[in-house]
């Protein structure tokens, strides 16, 4: 019986990510709009981008700081939430995020045609 190092887990769970993510993109190609992180985070960047006041440079700047902030972060900590809870249920939902979250990243068929 082979005894499986933290590592080569970690590794083996990563690539499987990654192969899924890839395969996934060139077979089912881009994720709906509702169910898609980036389109979440255009939404909020349009939310919080027509309530900060544009003035003078240092309003602009903390207006930026806040924006970069109010975009990243909800979406970043529900999927850090996701990944946390989601490996102590089960590492078949672990790996479903995953590859859902990797797959988000990117656009193979999208870059194509463009």
């Amino acid at each position: 019986m082979i005894e499986w190092s933290e590592n080569l887990y970690f590794f083996i769970t990563s690539l499987t990510v990654f192969i899924s993510a890839l395969l996934f993109d060139i077979i089912l190609g881009e994720l709906p709009e509702k169910i898609h992180p980036t389109v979440w985070a255009g939404k909020i960047i349009s939310f919080w981008k027509r309530r900060i006041r544009r003035g003078n440079l240092k309003t602009e700047k903390i207006g930026g700081i806040w924006l970069a902030l109010a975009s990243i972060l909800p979406i970043a900590g529900v999927f850090i939430l996701l990944f946390f809870f989601s490996w102590r249920i089960h590492m078949i939902i672990y790996l479903v995020i995953g590859v859902f979250t990797l797959k988000s990243t990117f656009a193979l068929n999208s870059m194509r045609k463009h």
